[in-house]
């Protein structure tokens, strides 16, 4: 680890008016240095900074490295193009490019010229901004307004840093009186807003990088899991993770945990988690009734509705909201846990939790009732009763996807055995290393007839481990008896046709037998059989 230096003077300490900002960047003194990031604001940060500025909240400090520049430079604050000279004394942005590009780009944006053209209809520029004296608040020009036609009482900010200017649009403005004072106190407020500096003196620049990876390490935002680790008691995490450990039903991400105790809570867990902890009064207390919860939903999605491993899960929503409700009804009755089973085939199967699919898993999980089993079943059931049966996707093979992932569950309904060995091929085991890989690609190049659109779906996909240089191909071809090539979804004309070498005959008899199956065993965990029999 290499060692940086420790600085010989601490950083000097003063406040800065923003018309002062101004000054030093007209003049060339303030720079941008190259491994600066580029700039990310966006029409709404620059907004919500000079509103902050207005309120006369804190924006944050300044930093700047004090440095001789011997060399001219051109520096861009926003639309501003500053020509900076050689100077002893220049000031290096180390942290503030964003809130110093957009003060600039605002404030010191050329005023549009008599007889030049409009500004052409489209999005405006962000550092196009005005004060609306009528509604008080800064606004962006909409795309479909050009410069001519502004609204009179829209007072562009780039006039308030120029006391000539500012006079002169206040000379020529006819609305209200108090509109002109509103002016003149804004103008004000922006041109004397204090803003803190810290100026570091030094000659090396490892320290100023150290200084500028550490503040914007610390500015990033807390991921969901690092907010619920630094609010809830140690281990909680590891607790969840350790039920899913101890039923060998692989363990999820901290993304999936972390919303488990706003489910069971019945909190809205389409938001970020970090939004609803605060909500919850006891964390410990409701990890633990995660815990409890976690043991029979498991069961419920592992041991009934024969999905082996967490990693096969079409979708993740379903885990939050099956807490909800074996947390509000720990034992429920058999046909309640048979239609809990076809609820979740079917959400699956209907591509219920992909799109706008937000207000409907508030739903189930804010209003589900907290006193009636019956009505709680029925509550998720109403949502998928009356759809019928789709065809599953068996194209365009992604393992991350809803529609494969039923695809593999299917040919894991198969028993799927080893094809060297015979031996039944323990899934749950398997899919916790790598679980995309457990499922290979057969044929991997259009030859043969087989084209690359048949590549790409289901039927070119078989569920086996490959030892390192083992391929796919080479150890079906070698498999032998009917009953292990059926264990994969492999029949006898299929595997007839792969041993000849004819690989899009292969794909094509074994796409449409896997379409039979897919839909067959959708339909009969959906429940979709019992309707067609009523």
């Amino acid at each position: 680890m290499s060692v940086i230096p420790n600085l010989q003077e601490k950083p000097r300490a003063e406040t800065q008016f923003v018309e002062d900002i101004l000054s030093n960047i007209r003049s060339g003194r303030l720079r941008i240095p190259s491994w600066q990031r580029v700039f990310k604001w966006q029409h709404e940060d620059v907004r919500k900074l000079f509103e902050s500025i207005y309120l006369g909240y804190p924006i944050g400090n300044l930093l700047f490295w004090e440095r001789d520049e011997r060399s001219p430079d051109i520096v861009m604050f926003g639309e501003v193009q500053i020509h900076a000279p050689p100077r002893t004394d220049a000031w290096q942005v180390v942290d503030g490019q964003q809130r110093l590009k957009s003060l600039a780009g605002v404030l010191l944006r050329p005023a549009r010229e008599e007889g030049e053209q409009e500004r052409p209809r489209g999005a405006p520029s962000m550092f196009e901004l005005y004060f609306d004296l009528g509604r008080r608040v800064f606004v962006h020009p909409p795309a479909d307004l050009t410069a001519g036609k502004i609204p009179s009482s829209w007072m562009p900010l780039n006039i308030v840093a120029d006391t000539i200017e500012l006079l002169g649009w206040l000379g020529e403005y006819r609305g209200p009186k108090e509109h002109k004072s509103l002016a003149s106190a804004v103008a004000k407020a922006i041109r004397e807003y204090r803003v803190p500096v810290y100026i570091v003196e030094t000659t090396d620049e490892r320290i100023l990088r150290d200084i500028f990876d550490r503040l914007n390490t610390q500015g990033k935002r807390l991921t969901d899991g690092e907010v619920f680790k630094a609010l809830s008691p140690d281990g909680s995490i590891g607790r969840m993770a350790r039920v899913f450990e101890v039923e060998r039903f692989g363990v999820p991400g901290d993304d999936v945990l972390v919303k488990l105790p706003l489910g069971v809570e019945g909190l809205d867990i389409t938001r970020r988690a970090s939004d609803g902890f605060r909500a919850v009064k006891n964390i410990d207390e409701v990890v633990s009734r995660v815990e409890r919860a976690l043991v029979p939903v498991i069961h419920l999605i592992r041991d009934e509705a024969k999905i082996p491993h967490f990693e096969l899960l079409p979708y993740r929503v379903p885990l939050h909201i099956l807490a909800r409700f074996f947390t509000l009804y720990p034992q429920p009755s058999e046909s309640s846990r048979a239609r809990l089973v076809q609820w979740l085939w079917r959400g699956a199967a209907l591509e219920a939790y992909q799109g706008n699919y937000v207000t409907r898993v508030r739903h189930a999980v804010g209003r589900m009732p907290e006193d009636d089993e019956l009505g709680a079943v029925e509550h998720l059931w109403s949502e998928f009763s009356r759809q019928s049966l789709p065809a599953i996707r068996l194209e365009d093979y992604d393992f991350r996807k809803a529609h494969s992932k039923l695809g593999v569950l299917a040919l894991s309904h198969l028993k799927p055995r080893h094809l060297g060995t015979g031996e039944l091929l323990h899934l749950p085991d398997l899919l916790n290393d790598e679980p995309a890989k457990l499922v290979t690609m057969i044929i991997r190049k259009s030859s043969n007839g087989a084209g690359a659109d048949q590549l790409s779906q289901l039927a070119n996909r078989l569920i086996h481990p490959l030892r390192p240089g083992e391929a796919a191909l080479s150890l079906l071809k070698s498999a032998s008896g009917d009953d292990l090539l059926a264990s994969h979804g492999i029949s006898a004309e299929a595997f007839a046709a792969l041993q000849e070498q004819e690989y899009g005959k292969f794909l094509e008899i074994r796409a449409a037998d896997l379409k039979a199956l897919v839909q067959g065993v959708v339909a009969k965990q959906g429940g979709w059989e019992q309707d067609d029999g009523e």
